[in-house]
């Protein structure tokens, strides 16, 4: 946020932040070495203050953890409040030699969700994809965001 002052005021900048969940911890985990979701979202606020537009980018969603239930409706209410212009929404996708470095993660976590990411990540069945959707969606609709999401899947 400290170098905000220089891009204030100008209309073709746009400013986002990427976010996982909103957990300290699982972001912590899963993102190691980034800023806190609240610092991210901090400087989000001043770039909106600063007459910036702005995005979010939440991905990837973490199964089981911010992809529903309560994580899902918690990122999207932080989101709300920070009122982005839009966000990009996407699952979490396979990528050649993630999967060690994302179990790791998932074990230090939550070990009983090894099997669903296994799951998400390896099976070419769409369903997960339609019941993500379905649920970001309606999660989104329910915070007022739903006419700025931009679905990256």
């Amino acid at each position: 946020g400290r170098d905000l002052d220089i891009l204030e005021g100008r209309h073709n900048v746009t400013l986002g932040v990427t976010l996982t969940s909103m957990s300290e911890r699982q972001a912590g985990v899963f993102e190691p070495g980034a800023s806190s979701p609240s610092e991210r979202l901090r400087v989000l606020r001043l770039a909106r203050e600063c007459g910036l537009r702005t995005f979010v980018f939440l991905g990837p969603l973490l199964p089981g953890l911010s992809d529903r239930g309560e994580g899902l409706v918690r990122l999207f209410q932080h989101v709300a409040a920070a009122s982005p212009d839009f966000l990009f929404v996407d699952r979490l996708n396979r990528r050649a030699g993630m999967w060690k470095d994302t179990r790791a993660a998932v074990e230090a976590c939550a070990p009983d969700l090894v099997a669903e990411y296994r799951r998400v990540l390896f099976n070419t069945d769409p369903s997960y994809e339609i019941e993500l959707r379905s649920r970001v969606q309606q999660v989104a609709d329910s915070c007022g965001l739903g006419g700025r999401i931009e679905w990256c899947f």
